[in-house]
C-alpha cells in the first residue's frame, strides 16, 4: 500500500489555492464526474454552501503531489430549538457521483486515511450522512468494522440513484430494445416532432447565446413545475444563481450542451447538459405543455440520439422521475447514502427526517391543489 500524508483544509483560499493539482488529480480518478471539480464545489460554496456549513476538506499528498481529496463539510442544521451537526459531502444536496477523489494506486490508503479521520475528528460533529455516493467497498468496509469497534449505528442504503444510458450500438439499435408496438410509437413520435418543430442539438460557445437560453430555460422549467403542483430547487434563487455558475463555466470550457424544440420563433422545450469525459450529463429540463406526446421523454430520447451520434455511449438523466426514465431502458448507478449515528435511541437526524415527511404528508393530504 502507497504511504500518503494528509492534511486538513479549513478555508475557501486554501482550497482555491489547490484547484490547478485538483483539476489534475479529478482527470487520472476512476471516479470522475462534473460535481467532484473543483467548478462545481467552488460555485456551491460561494452560492450556497457558506450560508450552511464549515468547510472540512481532506488533501491527501505522496512526495508532495496530491493524490487524493475528500470534499467533507461540517453542515449546521437545526429542527425547532434543537441544533446539529452533520458530516457530509460538500454539495450533497444538489449533487451526484459523490465520494472521494483519488488515483487509483492511492486508492486504499485515502479509504484508511479517510475513515481515521472520521473517527479521530468526532467531535466536531454529531451524525454522518453521506449522500449520492458511489460504490466504495474498502473505505465502507474500513467505516463499519470501526462503528462496530464503537458501538455506533452504520447504515448503507440506496437513495435517489442516477439514470443511466449506456449503449454500445446506433439509436436504431437502442430503440430495438423496446417492444414492437412500442417502438413504432417512439418512431412515429419523433417523425411528428420533426416535423412539427425544428430540432436544435448544439453546444453553446458565447455568453450572451447561453444567457438568452438560460432565461427561457427557467421560464419554461418553472411554468411546468407550477401546472404540476410539484417543487424544484431552481425555485430559490440561491439554486439559481449557483447553476447558472456551473453552466456557464461549461460554456467557457466548450462542454455545454443544450437540447431544444423550436417551434417557428417560439421555444417550447428546452434541456441543458454538460460533457465530462466521455460521459454526457443532462440536467433539469423544461417545456410547455402538448397534447400529442410528452415533449419530457422526447427531450430524454434525443438526448441519447444526440450522444450516439458524437460517439459518446454513456448519458446520465441524474436523478428524479423515476417512472418515466425507467420505461426508457435507463439503469440505475450510484445514489448510496451512508448513515452513522454515534449513539443509540432517536437522535436529532431521526427527528428531521420525521418533520420532513410529516410536512410532505400534511401537504399531500390537506394543501394541494
Amino acid at each position: 500500500m502507497n504511504r500518503i500524508t494528509s492534511q486538513l483544509l479549513r478555508s475557501h483560499q486554501e482550497i482555491r489555492f489547490l484547484q490547478k493539482e485538483w483539476d489534475r488529480l479529478l482527470v487520472s480518478s476512476e471516479h470522475a464526474s462534473p460535481f467532484l471539480s473543483f467548478e462545481w464545489l467552488d460555485a456551491w460554496y460561494r452560492s450556497i454552501g457558506h450560508k450552511q456549513c464549515s468547510l472540512l476538506f481532506l488533501a491527501a499528498f505522496s512526495n508532495q503531489r496530491l493524490v487524493g481529496l475528500v470534499p467533507f463539510v461540517i453542515y449546521r442544521k437545526r429542527f425547532g430549538p434543537f441544533r446539529w451537526r452533520t458530516l457530509g459531502f460538500a454539495g450533497q444536496d444538489y449533487s451526484y457521483h459523490l465520494g472521494l477523489v483519488v488515483e487509483k494506486n492511492f486508492s486504499e490508503a485515502l479509504a484508511i486515511a479517510t475513515a481515521k479521520f472520521m473517527f479521530k475528528a468526532h467531535s466536531k460533529y454529531d451524525y454522518v450522512e453521506l449522500a449520492h455516493c458511489f460504490s466504495n467497498p474498502v473505505f465502507e468496509k474500513i467505516l463499519a468494522k470501526g462503528c462496530r469497534d464503537r458501538q455506533w449505528h452504520f447504515t448503507k442504503d440506496m437513495w435517489d440513484s442516477c439514470k443511466v444510458f449506456i449503449g454500445t450500438g446506433g439509436f436504431d439499435d437502442y430503440l430495438s430494445n423496446f417492444k414492437g408496438k412500442t417502438r413504432q410509437k417512439y418512431h412515429r413520435y419523433l417523425r411528428a416532432l420533426e416535423e412539427e418543430c425544428r430540432i436544435e442539438t448544439d453546444t453553446l460557445t458565447r455568453i450572451s447565446d447561453f444567457n438568452r437560453y438560460w432565461d427561457k430555460f427557467l421560464e419554461l422549467h418553472l411554468d411546468a413545475i407550477d401546472r404540476k403542483s410539484a417543487k424544484s430547487l431552481l425555485e430559490q434563487p440561491s439554486f439559481q444563481r449557483f447553476y447558472w455558475e456551473c453552466l456557464r463555466i461549461a460554456v467557457q470550457r466548450g462542454t455545454l450542451r443544450i437540447i431544444a424544440f423550436h417551434k417557428g420563433l417560439d421555444l417550447i422545450a428546452l434541456m441543458f447538459g454538460v460533457r465530462h469525459g466521455k460521459r454526457i450529463y443532462y440536467f433539469n429540463l423544461g417545456y410547455r405543455e402538448y397534447s400529442h406526446y410528452s415533449f419530457g421523454k422526447m427531450l430524454l430520447l434525443v438526448g441519447i440520439r444526440s450522444a450516439l451520434s458524437e460517439g459518446v455511449h454513456y448519458v446520465d438523466y441524474l436523478g428524479g422521475g423515476a417512472a418515466y426514465k425507467n420505461s426508457l431502458f435507463l439503469s440505475d448507478e450510484d445514489g448510496a447514502r451512508i448513515r452513522i449515528k454515534k449513539s443509540k435511541g432517536i437522535s436529532f437526524l431521526d427527528m428531521e427526517n420525521i418533520a420532513r415527511r410529516s410536512k410532505q404528508y400534511l401537504a399531500n393530504r390537506f394543501f394541494c391543489k
